[in-house]
């Protein structure tokens, strides 16, 4: 996995990068709120990552910048509260103590393991998380034309699912099981220039980002097992590690949107187009790398040469168990029993590589049901299973009601991806110069207690726009 020397350089990149430039979240406040239905109802600079063409509704929102935008998100594929209070604190007949995992599930002919093996997904446990903060200023729109910037921090993590098969059926003899695994952390700064064309019955948008990649850690396993014989225990797994440090690339945004066709709006948009980081690139990381390391020795944490010129480094990890038993395990000195050698990877094997910054396709209908409602749906998919993006359709239904002057309130649902099902709220602060919006997302579930993650948002914007009254009836006026 990715030592915790790692972390700390990466976290160290974070600090400095936000001290220098911070970010454009994914999704604004109010967006979470709306549960990512965003196609159409994206307003201003926050139209930027969704639908640029949004930015050609100039007469809804002339100009917009951001005040505070920030987001935290967590999530996993399936361990919820209620899945541990039910298995761990759940059972009635003895309060407070878990399950006995070997008891049939009354009225059924399967036991509480089986039914705790039923809720493993195929892909094992998936862990991720993010966040995004943007700073006064450094997000905005005039007009049809708008400037974003920021950088984006996730991680994630996988755990194959024999690893808790393991732990569960604690390795009967003849089983094997497959030991590998993965993790990603990726700092990422973009920079994006906008703009929307008009047409008298619909407007395009398109957008081109900077990515500037500032750290990365990979662990990338090749594979790996642990196998129980009859008179011993072998194991044996193979991890490739990955770091850089500086990297660029580009992206690209395509949009559409019509104008109101009596209740109906309609819009579409691709983001990141050919979207590709090529790490080990010079850019201002690790062109100012001799300041940043007054503050913190990156290059010889990462294993990277300090006199190369280089800023990539690997290293290729084998562990191994061989023929362990009892006799074995109590006689032999623990050097012998669990073997390890670790490699470096040569720079002209490594060199300049590169990841994906993952495409998403997406498309949106609006229904305006009267001046204070809106209805919104989305249909969204990506192009791999990687960063932000899941190559799954995903479905979502949301909406915004202004009925009270400046307490705009929101709520959504959407289906299918990985986290699925999802649902949120939110509700805001709104005049004709100002925004203030709150949201809340729950991932896997419709409760706090069946939730599998969450993201929350607080955001803060400055605007210029119609009156509140009048602009209720375009989805900017809220």
């Amino acid at each position: 996995m990715v030592n915790n020397s790692t972390i700390k350089v990466l976290l160290a990149l974070t600090v400095i990068s936000i001290g220098s430039l911070v970010a454009q979240p994914l999704i604004d406040a109010r967006g979470v709120g709306l549960c990512g239905t965003y196609t159409i109802a994206s307003r201003g600079y926050n139209a930027v990552g969704y639908n640029p063409a949004n930015l050609g509704f100039v007469e809804e929102v002339p100009f917009s910048m951001s005040l505070l935008n920030t987001n935290f998100l967590i999530r996993n594929n399936f361990i919820t509260l209620s899945l541990y209070n039910q298995f761990f604190t759940g059972d009635p007949d003895t309060p407070g103590e878990p399950l006995d995992l070997e008891q049939r599930v009354p009225g059924q002919n399967y036991t509480y393991k089986t039914l705790l093996k039923g809720y493993i997904p195929s892909r094992g446990l998936v862990f991720d998380m993010g966040s995004n903060t943007s700073f006064p200023g450094l997000n905005f729109s005039w007009g049809n034309y708008a400037i974003t910037s920021g950088i984006q921090v996730f991680w994630e993590s996988n755990l194959p699912s024999p690893f808790f098969k393991l732990l569960l059926e604690l390795n009967p003899v003849g089983s094997t099981y497959d030991m590998s695994f993965k993790q990603d952390i990726l700092i990422i700064q973009h920079l994006g220039f906008s703009f929307a064309i008009p047409f008298p019955e619909f407007k395009v948008g398109f957008t081109i980002k900077y990515l500037a990649g500032i750290g990365y850690a990979a662990v990338d396993s090749s594979g790996g097992y642990f196998h129980t014989g009859e008179q011993y225990i072998t194991s044996q797994s193979f991890y490739q590690n990955r770091q850089a440090i500086g990297g660029d690339g580009i992206a690209l945004d395509f949009g559409f949107t019509s104008d109101r066709v009596d209740k109906w709006q309609f819009g579409a948009a691709i983001n990141n187009v050919v979207g590709k980081i090529y790490w080990g690139r010079r850019n201002y990381i690790n062109r100012n790398i001799d300041w940043i390391e007054a503050l913190y020795p990156i290059r010889s944490t990462l294993g990277i040469p300090t006199e190369s010129g280089v800023y990539t480094s690997g290293t290729l990890n084998q562990f191994w168990v061989d023929s362990l038993n009892v006799s074995r395990f109590f006689n032999l000195p623990p050097d012998s029993l669990f073997q390890k050698s670790s490699e470096a990877i040569p720079d002209s094997l490594i060199g300049q590589f590169s990841s994906n910054y993952p495409a998403i396709l997406r498309m949106g209908v609006a229904y305006f049901v009267d001046p204070e409602v809106t209805l919104y749906f989305d249909l969204s998919t990506g192009f791999t299973d990687y960063y932000f993006a899941r190559k799954q359709w995903r479905l979502s239904v949301a909406t915004e009601v202004t009925h009270f002057k400046y307490l705009p309130i929101r709520t959504g649902l959407a289906w299918g991806g990985e986290f699925s099902p999802e649902m949120s709220f939110g509700f805001g602060f709104a005049t004709s110069w100002a925004d203030i919006s709150l949201g809340l997302r729950m991932y896997g579930g419709y409760s706090l207690t069946t939730a599998t993650g969450f993201q929350f948002a607080v955001g803060a914007s400055f605007r210029k726009m119609k009156p509140f009254r009048s602009a209720a009836t375009t989805p900017a006026g809220r």
